[in-house]
């Protein structure tokens, strides 16, 4: 496998909302970046938002496409160039001659959006390593998968929008997998249109917030199963609902502050038109390996499991920053916080970089002398 080389100050993994951060801030402090992103079109889990988005101050948007093209276009005034499908498979830390990264571009998947905008190219989409001396990895989250036999049935539609279109879950019975703010949020949406709407919850009590938990009981098609789980996910024979769900109590504890209680026995299977996942969000990072490590799971994302959902950068090589979600703890996740999570990892990126550059010229100098 090939090296492209010389190898570029700073890479940006990832082009959501941390990633266009990071790489205008990097771009602003005189370290213009090369950015890579795995999808056709950059923005991150911002193309999927199809609501207003009213909280990012001072920039409303009609929706989350509408805040990328107004992110994109401030980018191109300061010359950033994205390279889409370019997913990054693996890391590599090598400290000779100086600390660099060697980037492993991996297959891309899915064809190609007629739709790129004018700042983005993919000529960096070849099979070549890529070299960077430092990188930040702003790859976002992924949805938490349930990890039971029959899981893949319902892999098309388990996190599909309920915000959008509600009206398809017309007449049917759906499922929700959850009880934080997405899955109680997701049942409101749905109970307008569903003829049943059931929230299977792990734990005793709701995690919503309160604004959403009250409007609840307004809809007497929500049903509510506590401390359940789903233990396995069945095709349904013959006409009616779709899948079959064997259910079994979760393993929480008896009892805890604010439990709900759950209106009827706990059946053991449940049929059900629609299973929607909401069951939280997981880190999406490369492998990192050192030379003398074997290619395996990745440090980061073992790290980031450890910190319970919070990045901590002492768990990473010294020249690679995580920014945006995979960086943050669920409660603080907001297109705010990637973007000023962007900023800060770019700050300390440049900072880092700037005291590298020192060094090597500490050292020729010395050679030299």
């Amino acid at each position: 496998m090939k090296e492209d080389r010389p190898c570029r100050p700073l890479a940006v993994v990832g082009a959501g909302a941390a990633g266009l951060s990071a790489a205008l801030w990097a771009a602003r402090l005189g370290w213009m970046p090369a950015v890579f992103e795995a999808a056709d079109r950059p923005g991150g889990q911002l193309q999927a938002v199809h609501q207003p988005i009213i909280d990012y101050l001072g920039l409303p948007a009609r929706d989350g496409p509408e805040l990328i093209r107004l992110f994109l276009d401030h980018l191109r005034q300061a010359g950033v160039s994205i390279a889409l499908g370019v997913p990054i498979a693996g890391i590599l830390h090598r400290t000779e001659p100086r600390p660099h990264f060697l980037l492993v571009p991996g297959k891309k998947t899915g064809p190609p959006d007629a739709g790129v905008p004018a700042s983005t190219d993919r000529k960096n989409g070849g099979a070549s390593v890529l070299c960077a001396r430092a990188v930040i990895l702003a790859t976002g989250t992924r949805p938490r998968r349930l990890g039971v036999p029959g899981e893949a049935l319902i892999a098309e539609s388990a996190w599909s929008s309920t915000s959008r279109n509600a009206e398809r879950f017309h007449g049917r019975a759906v499922v929700i997998v959850g009880g934080g703010d997405r899955a109680v949020e997701g049942a409101l949406n749905v109970a307008p249109h569903a003829a049943v709407v059931t929230l299977l919850v792990r734990g005793a009590a709701l995690k919503a917030r309160s604004a959403l938990r009250q409007k609840l009981p307004s809809h007497r098609n929500i049903r509510i199963f506590y401390r359940t789980v789903i233990r396995r996910i069945e095709a349904s024979d013959g006409p009616g609902p779709r899948y079959r769900l064997l259910l079994a109590p979760s393993d929480g504890p008896p009892s805890e502050a604010g439990a709900g209680k759950t209106e009827e026995s706990l059946p053991p299977v449940l049929t059900a038109d629609d299973v929607l996942l909401r069951i939280g969000m997981e880190p999406v990072l490369p492998p990192i390996w050192t030379e003398a490590s074997d290619p395996g799971r990745s440090q980061a994302e073992d790290a980031f499991l450890a910190a319970g959902g919070a990045m901590l950068e002492e768990t990473v090589p010294e020249g690679i920053w995580i920014a945006g979600d995979a960086a943050l703890p669920a409660s603080e996740r907001s297109v705010a916080a990637a973007v000023g999570s962007g900023m800060q990892a770019a700050k300390r990126a440049v900072l880092w970089l700037e005291a590298q550059q020192i060094l090597s010229e500490a050292d020729a100098s010395e050679a030299g002398g």
